[in-house]
């Protein structure tokens, strides 16, 4: 991740715009995210005129929840289904490694609060003379942007609209900047700056006509600035509970440490006289549960004593068990979700009850996630047919496939989703794009034929439905004029065949 070094260099005077900084938060924030809080973790011990420099042990919980919270939204049971060509879809996913780089992206958004996608593509040649562009090696990229080399620019209804993006290397700088003209078309500028001399060394822009790039933000309010559109990370309010944590956790060690089992031993103790007058010690110096005491014995005679405390380690458990429900509770995923076990927090439970806090959260942050995953496929199919040679067709209907695996209920859902298409109170076109992520038109094809048949058969026998109804449902519109013919036929035969009347003078 970044520093604010990147700052150093004025983007707002190389793009020509004010950019809205960032909240002094999202250096606590990242502070914690690397549990390295300056005057906590690393602090200076005084006493008697005694300095020394101390390190706090962390439980590094800020890490593990950004951890937890990603696996809950994103990972690699999640899935995004277009109509069409989802298998070209997919290799572009694989040939980014979009869904890890994504679960990874959406760890840091709840650390600092804000993250983006940004597409592009790479391997365009632009000719020099007539400024064509050969598609032949273009590829589309798909990059995650981290909080720190983010700058946004302009925010319309509580939208970043226009955004720039900086990605710093050891000798130049690349400044991209999004630039919205209006009607959802972009102007695209890119600067490559030298570091040393901060001066534009490159330049070229592009007008394309979809917006490329999402900004990913945990479905929150900024409580601690209502007036900041760029996200706020999900623990901004837990910094007592995580120092409570530390303290307790750094306390622990410490116990552990002063309870280990020592030895005293006189000076008398640690010597033998051989051959009258060869002194040996009998005792490895470097060992530190050992000591060496000058002093003897009653009776002036040499003396080993054991020594070892009693550990309150459970006292040290229930406390750090309580804080953790106080942290878990703060980021909208309840009491006992997390669990100290084995010398670390852990989850204490795989799957999650719909009625559960952490389900709540976990549906309102998806609603936001949803919304920049459409946008970003809708961006992946407008690049890869303008400037690729790998056309993508259009899609009707972009859904994103959640892993709802770990919801407690999802197995009772499911089965009583099949008693309801077993009813007739629910299709089993819905069922399939409920519960297999299919788009209308894939459910409608996945259906067997047989099924179909079945289905509509009692229909067209009663005289509810024509032939070419029963042709158009059920074969979904596939079918050859002697196919129609043969079902009429089919029609004559059966005792509803008054109805071809009433088929063919639909008055």
């Amino acid at each position: 991740m970044e520093s604010n070094e990147t700052k150093s260099i004025n983007i707002s005077k190389i793009i020509g715009h004010k950019i809205i900084e960032h909240s002094s938060l999202l250096d606590l924030c990242n502070s914690w995210y690397r549990s390295d809080v300056k005057d906590f973790h690393n602090y200076i011990y005084r006493r008697d005129g005694f300095t020394q420099l101390m390190h706090k042990k962390s439980l590094h919980m800020a890490k593990l929840l950004c951890e937890r919270m990603a696996n809950l939204h994103l990972n690699e049971k999640c899935d995004i289904v277009i109509d069409k060509d989802k298998d070209k879809l997919d290799k572009i996913f694989r040939n980014n490694k979009f869904w890890l780089r994504i679960n990874n992206g959406i760890e840091t958004v709840f650390a600092l609060g804000i993250g983006a996608l940004v597409e592009n593509v790479t391997g365009l040649r632009i000719g020099e003379n007539l400024g064509i562009i050969d598609k032949t090696y273009g590829k589309v990229k798909i990059e995650f942007v981290n909080a720190y080399k983010i700058y946004p620019v302009t925010i319309e209804d509580h939208e970043i609209t226009s955004c720039a993006f900086m990605s710093r290397g050891s000798e130049t700088t690349n400044l991209v900047y999004h630039q919205s003209i209006g009607d959802g078309q972009y102007n695209i500028h890119n600067y490559v700056i030298n570091n040393e001399t901060q001066k534009v060394i490159s330049y070229y822009s592009f007008l394309v006509k979809k917006k490329l790039f999402q900004i990913l933000k945990p479905n929150i309010v900024n409580n601690t600035d209502l007036d900041n559109d760029l996200g706020i990370s999900v623990y901004a309010n837990s910094f007592d509970a995580f120092e409570m944590i530390d303290n307790i956790y750094d306390g622990m060690d410490l116990e552990f440490r002063l309870a280990q089992r020592r030895m005293y031993i006189s000076e008398e103790a640690t010597r033998v006289s051989v051959d009258g007058n060869e002194v040996i010690k009998t005792y490895d110096p470097s060992d530190a549960l050992i000591f060496h005491l000058a002093a003897t014995g009653a009776n002036d005679k040499p003396f080993v004593e054991s020594v070892a405390d009693e550990i309150r380690d459970q006292s040290y458990i229930n406390a750090i068990n309580t804080v953790l429900n106080i942290i878990s509770s703060n980021v909208g995923l309840g009491e006992n979700f997390f669990k100290f076990q084995g010398g670390t927090a852990v989850t204490a439970t795989q799957v999650i009850s719909e009625q559960s806090e952490a389900y709540r959260t976990i549906k309102k942050n998806n609603i936001l996630f949803e919304q920049s995953l459409v946008e970003m496929t809708e961006a992946i199919i407008y690049l890869s047919n303008d400037f690729t040679n790998d056309k993508i067709a259009e899609t009707k209907e972009i859904v994103v496939q959640f892993d709802d695996s770990i919801i407690e209920d999802k197995g009772a859902e499911i089965e009583r989703d099949r008693a309801d298409v077993s009813s007739g109170v629910m299709s089993i076109e819905e069922y399939r794009m409920r519960h297999y992520g299919e788009s209308e038109d894939e459910a409608k094809k996945n259906v067997p034929l047989e099924t179909r048949i079945n289905k509509y058969l009692p229909a067209l026998t009663q005289g509810a439905m024509s032939p070419k109804q029963f042709m158009d449902i059920v074969y979904l519109g596939e079918y050859t004029p002697e196919d129609l013919k043969y079902v009429e036929e089919y029609v004559k035969a059966s005792p509803q065949q008054d109805m071809l009347e009433e088929y063919d003078n639909p008055e």
